[in-house]
């Protein structure tokens, strides 16, 4: 005998159908053992599945696993869900609390759009452009710090960490032919165990990045919330509230938009969610 375990599949920060970054979310985990989640996000590979493991009223707590590891915190995860138990029925509330290993995070949602915030700090600036530019395989120079026009003011950029809700290693490249030059590679995890989030400013309020996490089993993610409201942390401790937006996933052909309002210590994230399908996990008795 097998056992059915539900769970449905939607595109989040999506540009239309089959962009964005897909998610699987089982609606119902509270009785799945630690390992056979692990085991249910390998089978699926997809950068994270998620496994809600209570819900109510107007709040849900989740557990976050990649294909490798479970994660404290993600973006395209929390505004998947979210949107998900609101149309199953499953919570009652346009606002909600989410909660998971990383805290509470509060998300707005409606039918066509969802939003996180989270406060957050820039916690390091100390990574040489040389090391950044020798692990990404293109020169220094297009790392090395710089100063943009913002619209809001001068931004100045560096290699730096930023952490809203997950620590990020934000990098900024000169221009786009920069940015689509970078391989990846295994000596990226060597910089940072949570991923790299390679970044330009191509026009007014509008920034391309590129995520690489392959210790996490992600060779390249094709939108990265929490990577966003890193950035916009950083962009919001220099510049104070300001408005952009971010695309990335078009060189693995899931092209991704997501929307970033930052402030100077807390920033709100927010992307389209669109519902692709559901299905069955069906999982033997020996498994279980």
């Amino acid at each position: 005998m097998t056992a059915a375990i539900p769970y449905h599949l939607v595109d989040v920060f999506a540009n239309g159908p089959f962009t964005g970054n897909p998610l699987a979310v089982f609606p119902e985990a509270a009785q799945l053992p630690d390992e056979l989640m692990r085991m249910i996000a390998r089978e699926l590979n997809l950068s994270e599945s998620t496994f809600i493991t209570e819900h109510k009223k107007g709040a849900y707590e989740m557990r976050i696993f990649t294909p490798a590891e479970e994660l404290p915190f993600a973006g395209h995860p929390t505004l998947g869900s979210a949107w998900m138990l609101r149309r199953l029925g499953l919570v009652k509330s346009d606002h909600l609390v989410q909660t998971t290993s990383a805290g509470q995070t509060l998300v707005t949602v409606s039918d066509e759009i969802a939003w996180f915030e989270r406060r957050g700090s820039v916690v390091e600036e100390a990574i040489s452009a040389r090391t950044v530019g020798d692990v990404l395989g293109i020169d220094r120079h297009l790392v090395a710090p710089r100063a943009w026009d913002f619209d809001a003011g001068r931004l100045w950029s560096a290699p730096a960490i930023s952490d809203a809700g997950m620590p990020q290693l934000l990098v900024p490249v000169a221009d786009v032919d920069a940015l689509v030059t970078i391989k990846p590679s295994e000596a990226m995890a060597s910089l940072a165990s949570g991923g790299l989030y390679c970044w330009t400013v191509v026009g007014p309020h509008q920034i391309k990045a590129r995520f690489f996490a392959l210790s996490l089993g992600v060779r390249e993610d094709p939108a990265t919330g929490s990577a966003a409201a890193a950035l916009g942390v950083y962009i919001g401790s220099q510049l104070g509230d300001v408005s952009f937006e971010i695309s990335q996933g078009a060189e693995i052909g899931r092209p991704s938009r997501i929307q970033v309002r930052s402030a100077i210590d807390r920033v709100r994230v927010g992307g389209a969610v669109t519902a692709i399908g559901h299905g069955l996990i069906q999982i033997p008795d020996r498994v279980t």
